[in-house]
């Protein structure tokens, strides 16, 4: 598409009003289930996790002999509704063909005998204040969320809440984890677009690995290696997405290919590591020059490019120059580590042979080993 007819059905891009949103239908109504109750003959309800647009979460448990625990999704709609139920069907089907460490995997579909609401089962998701301690102090290197009930998700969203960043090493580590789960969906065939990468889909499991969720309305790719936002098993006249974490294409109902995830992806590092958000998309250069350092900045200036033919969207080359930030990360570490032993020869000499005569005299034999 040339960009001038691309820019023109971007029109909508920066205007104030609120992109749409996946909303209850008619037919959809939150079926509220009774704690401790029996759901398809096979699992305990224990609680309520959450619930979306047309589908709500719970937590439980399986009563055979090993009471494995088990998060539980549950599409809200009415029976007969066959598009609902391909759509779902699609959602698990997707998630249960990624065997990948970093998206939540899925072991079941099947539809409950009496109330004939459709489910998936997947891995538990919810951890416990002393686990979710364990992930921000040992792997996240964050202060914890202000707000945790126990147990619950710990999700990017809440960690990053008030305007939080991160420290640079960390999002280098959630980027490359998020990268390959991405990366993976791209792989598939046909390919799987996620369409709704954005913090509160990103948790973290007990073992702090980074989980991608939530596939409601992932798309895979079969024409021409594009899709439209209208030809979908999804709500009449709904964009899907989120709109502050959406491409420009995407945010404009045009064809979306892969790359779309990319800029999702890109926008959601660019929260993670300065607490905020480019303004727009004319003020996209200024914004990044003023939030990150000159290593980063080539890097988001091309990762969220307006036009998806102009975008980085190779994930060998992200891979690359992640792994390129690391390894200068690790020489200024082992840089910092072999001049601070300088330092503390420098204090044992002066504590055992009395030479140091002064205060003035030890600062500058400690500037002069740091410096090298």
């Amino acid at each position: 598409m040339p960009f001038p007819i691309f820019l023109k059905r971007m029109a909508d891009f920066n205007s104030p009003q609120p992109m749409p949103t996946l909303t209850l239908a008619e037919n959809y109504e939150e079926r509220e289930l009774s704690i401790g109750s029996l759901f398809d003959e096979k699992f305990r309800i224990e609680r309520k996790i959450g619930s979306g647009g047309m589908g709500s979460v719970y937590l439980a448990t399986d009563i055979g002999p090993l009471h494995k625990a088990y998060a539980i999704k549950i599409l809200n709609s009415s029976k007969g509704d066959t598009v609902s139920h391909k759509r779902f069907l699609e959602e698990a089907r997707i998630m249960a063909s990624l065997n990948h460490p970093n998206i939540i995997s899925v072991f079941e579909f099947g539809t409950d005998k009496s109330t004939g609401l459709d489910y998936y089962v997947m891995e538990p998701f919810l951890l416990t204040f002393a686990q979710q301690a364990n992930i921000c102090t040992s792997f996240l290197h964050c202060a914890l969320p202000n707000c945790i009930s126990e147990p619950s998700p710990l999700t990017l969203s809440s960690i990053l809440e008030g305007g939080k960043a991160l420290p640079e090493t960390t999002v280098i580590k959630i980027a490359t984890q998020l990268l390959s789960a991405i990366d993976t969906a791209h792989s598939l065939s046909p390919p799987v677009v996620h369409r709704d990468i954005k913090p509160s889909n990103i948790i973290f499991a007990k073992d702090g690995r980074l989980l991608l969720s939530d596939f409601g309305i992932a798309k895979r790719i079969y024409n021409e290696n594009s899709i439209t936002n209208q030809s979908e098993l999804t709500i009449t006249n709904v964009r899907p997405g989120t709109r502050m974490y959406a491409s420009p294409e995407q945010r404009a109902g045009i064809k979306i290919t892969t790359a779309s995830d990319y800029y999702s992806f890109g926008l959601v590092l660019f929260r993670t590591l300065t607490g905020g958000m480019p303004n727009s998309s004319a003020a996209l250069p200024s914004d990044i020059a003023s939030n990150v350092s000159k290593k980063w900045q080539p890097f988001f200036q091309r990762l969220l490019k307006d036009n998806p033919e102009d975008r980085l969207s190779s994930a060998k080359e992200i891979f690359e120059f992640l792994e390129k930030r690391k390894n200068d990360f690790d020489s200024i570490l082992y840089i910092i580590a072999a001049r601070s032993l300088c330092c503390l020869e420098v204090i044992h000499r002066s504590d055992s042979l009395h030479n140091i005569n002064s205060r003035a005299d030890m600062r500058d034999d400690l500037i002069d080993a740091l410096v090298g």
